[in-house]
Order: C-alpha cells, then sequence, then structure tokens
C-alpha cells in the first residue's frame, strides 16, 4: 500500500520563483533543469510521520499554514486541519498521486490569495494541475454565487411540474 507525492526540491522551486515569467518561457529542458520527483509513502501511519517525511526529502522548510497537499484534479486535502496522531488513510488513498502546493494567504491569514504548485513549471503535469487548481477556485466561486439564485433553479424545475402536469390535464379521450 502506496501513495505518490510529485514535486520538485524546494530549493529549486525557489529558484523559479525568483526567475521572470518570459525568463521561465525562454529556458529550455537542460540537465541542470530539475525534474519532477516521485516520492512513495506509506499512507498506513499517523499523518504527523508522512508530513516530516515529505518535509524532510522536499527540503520543506516552511511552516504548516503555507503549504498544502492536493489531488489531480486540484482539490487541497487541508492537512492542517486534521490532528497529527490521525492514520493517513483517512486522507490518502492507496495508489493516488498527490502533490505539494505553497499557499500564499492574505494579511489576515483568513483567505487564500495564490496556490502554487511544488512542481517544475516546464513540466506538463504542472501546466495540468493548474489548471485543475484554477477550476477548483472558478468552481468554489460560481457555487457561492448561485446560492442566493436558487429562485432559478426552483423555477427550472418547477416549470418542468407543469409540463408534466398539463399532461395530466388533457381529458382521458385526449390520451385514446
Amino acid at each position: 500500500m502506496y501513495c505518490v507525492l510529485k514535486y520538485i526540491d524546494y530549493l529549486h522551486y525557489k529558484r523559479y520563483l525568483n526567475e521572470s515569467v518570459s525568463t521561465l518561457k525562454s529556458i529550455r529542458s537542460t540537465e541542470a533543469d530539475p525534474y519532477n520527483t516521485k516520492l512513495y509513502f506509506n499512507p498506513n501511519c499517523i499523518l504527523q510521520l508522512i508530513l516530516d517525511y515529505i518535509c524532510t526529502e522536499a527540503h520543506i522548510n516552511i511552516d504548516g499554514d503555507h503549504y498544502d497537499l492536493c489531488n489531480i484534479n486540484g482539490e487541497l486535502l487541508h492537512i492542517q486541519d486534521y490532528k497529527p496522531t490521525i492514520n493517513g488513510l483517512t486522507i490518502f488513498h492507496p495508489r493516488e498521486r498527490y502533490f505539494i502546493v505553497v499557499i500564499r494567504r492574505n494579511e489576515t491569514k483568513t483567505e487564500i490569495e495564490e496556490i502554487a504548485p511544488m512542481l517544475n513549471p516546464n513540466s506538463d503535469i504542472c501546466a495540468i494541475l493548474v489548471n485543475n487548481i484554477k477550476g477548483q477556485n472558478i468552481t468554489r466561486r460560481r457555487s457561492t454565487t448561485l446560492r442566493p439564485k436558487s429562485s432559478t433553479a426552483s423555477k427550472r424545475s418547477h416549470g418542468s411540474k407543469t409540463s408534466n402536469s398539463s399532461k395530466s390535464k388533457r381529458p382521458p379521450s385526449a390520451n385514446i
């Protein structure tokens, strides 16, 4: 039983943060360009051991409020919300892929401003994950804006009821 974590070393990630976007686009893959690393871990142990192992291997020396893990769909796991003594199987699913993401919050630390995967920005998986993370944010925004418009949804369902009820109002001779 194992899970897979893909990442680049935090030191390499910081190097990419310091590069400009135009410079990153002009960089071609070279031997010096770090590849995304796969880390296999056993989810059947306590969460704190898993996180310590991940932080040691990826050289993450930032506080837990500044990073999280997500799945390929871009859904955050919110690992800081769990007790460190819980079993990892309550969060992780065997043979799934997970990714380290760096989180930037607002000044009051109440809202997430940016989520960036800790991957080589030139890799295909990074582009896929960035799109999925953006999709998750759009879905959350739409769901919060659509909540007040629930009357529209009820009108739609009501509209289908009226078409069914109009069929039931037909005289029995019209159905023959």
